[in-house]
């Protein structure tokens, strides 16, 4: 409703009001429900939808479609497979902040960033929006077996910072905790393989 209207105090007014509130309130729940479908159309598409684009990748005008960054992809590869080797994240950080590297958004990297770029599996060609997910639905920057062992990596490292706050703990049954530990994650990567 607008301040300029002249809407009468009286009944007549009420019923006015009523009904211009009512058709402003269809009005917006129907354009959210056609965004809702557009969204999921271009998801079925494997369309961008909007957000930060990953490291690597930019959005092709023509298409809609993530596809790799010439320029950046060779990045984004290179953290990946230093992270896979054993950097810590922190070291990766500290290297990219140097080497004066920012974000997309022109902020240097932070641990939480790059930890999530880590896990994101767009960079192996997985496609997700809401509940639409399409393996191999966009071009994977990053080979499912490099993935695969940053994600190891990423388990022993949250295993061993586990086992380190329990040696603070409980002392020297540190190294029998540890090898029980080890001796268990390689069991379940055995099943899970």
């Amino acid at each position: 409703i607008s301040i300029k209207e002249n809407i009468s105090d009286g009944p007549e007014g009420i019923l006015l009001e009523s009904m211009l509130e009512g058709y402003a309130e269809y009005y917006s729940a129907e354009l959210a429900q056609k965004i809702r479908r557009g969204q999921h159309d271009n998801a079925m598409k494997c369309m961008n939808n909007g957000g930060n684009i990953p490291l690597g990748y930019y959005v092709d005008k023509a298409t809609g479609v993530l596809a790799p960054d010439p320029i950046t992809e060779p990045l984004a590869v290179e953290i990946f497979s230093r992270y896979a080797n054993g950097e810590r994240i922190s070291d990766i950080k500290r290297d990219l902040e140097a080497r004066g590297i920012r974000s997309n958004r022109g902020n240097p990297y932070s641990v939480g960033s790059l930890s999530n770029l880590l896990k994101n599996r767009k960079y192996i060609g997985e496609y997700k929006y809401g509940d639409v997910i399409t393996p191999d639905g966009i071009p994977a920057i990053i080979d499912k077996e490099l993935f695969e062992r940053v994600l190891f990596m990423t388990i022993k490292n949250l295993i061993d910072a586990i086992a380190e706050a329990l040696f603070q703990e409980f002392g020297s049954n540190y190294e029998i905790y540890t090898e029980k530990v080890e001796q268990q994650m390689d069991m379940e990567l055995n099943i899970s393989v």
